[in-house]
């Protein structure tokens, strides 16, 4: 399907106009949650500190066990940061009408199947990098333009793999594909022939949101520096006014989230098309 940077940017536009209150209410309910976990974590960390404070320094298994906790912890967090990242995907798409409980629901389901993927990754990862490995050694022996060229190259590559997957989360979120290998074929059949307009559409909108938030930063800064007085410190209205700013840079965080999603559910729309709603893909 042919891709228009220009489109798929509107129908973004669009999607956070219609949906933000939604959006933004699914980034904080999952925030939420990660914030319950990181507090059950540290509480499980500071009995596990106690116990070992009377425990006998031979006894190995009690840190052990921080260890592996501190794993599953870390683990689960990563995945309902994903979990979050499908909800919001799901309720961002153009050819879904969802309602705020189903989004939510779609991203918790989809917590077995993020699992996978992100084990089918870092096998990926490891298997790409051993590959890579042993195609710089011949580059390697021309000497430095061998090594610039292959970086390149490197580079090149890992942004077309990048293009091509692209649409792996959205096919979880958006088509609800439960099986990973199944999601990454999807969105390799979906990219084909649109690797560069992909890159472009990203670059786009990464020049458009880099410019928009660094406007931002610079007129939050330029208020905080009015607030100071030379001579006297900052008032404490102006502590007030501070508190109220970095609320203010926390919800624009997470409408960037919300921005950042949308322009995902809207490049999977472009390319996956209405019908896409009506298929089973396993």
């Amino acid at each position: 399907m042919n891709l228009s940077i220009g489109s798929v940017l509107s129908r973004m536009m669009d999607m956070v106009r219609q949906r933000l209150g939604a959006l933004v209410g699914l980034a904080v309910v999952y925030y939420v949650l990660q914030i319950i976990l990181s507090v059950m974590f540290a509480g499980m960390i500071g009995a596990s500190m106690m116990t070992m404070g009377s425990a006998s320094p031979m006894d190995l298994n009690l840190g052990i066990g921080v260890i592996l906790g501190g794993l599953v912890f870390y683990v689960i967090f990563l995945l309902l940061y994903f979990a979050q990242s499908v909800a919001m995907t799901h309720h961002a798409s153009p050819i879904l009408a969802p309602d705020f409980g189903q989004s939510f629901m779609v991203g918790l389901k989809s917590l077995l199947t993020l699992f996978g993927l992100t084990l089918l990754m870092i096998v990926a990862y490891i298997a790409f990098v051993i590959v890579a490995g042993i195609a710089a050694l011949p580059f390697a022996m021309m000497g430095e333009t061998g090594s610039q060229l292959f970086a390149v190259l490197l580079l090149i590559v890992s942004l077309y793999f990048a293009c091509r997957l692209a649409l792996v989360m959205p096919v979880i979120a958006v088509d609800e594909v439960k099986n990973p290998i199944t999601a990454i074929r999807r969105s390799w059949v979906l990219t084909r022939g649109n690797a560069l307009k992909i890159f472009l559409a990203y670059l786009v909108f990464s020049i458009i949101l880099i410019v928009a938030l660094f406007a931002l930063f610079a007129a939050f800064g330029g208020s905080v520096f009015a607030l100071v007085d030379p001579a006297n410190g900052m008032s404490a209205m102006g502590s007030g006014l501070i508190v109220g700013m970095i609320l203010v840079f926390m919800l624009l965080m997470i409408v960037v989230y919300v921005v950042m999603t949308a322009f995902m559910a809207s490049l999977h729309a472009a390319l996956a098309g209405p019908e896409t709603v009506a298929e089973t893909f396993g």
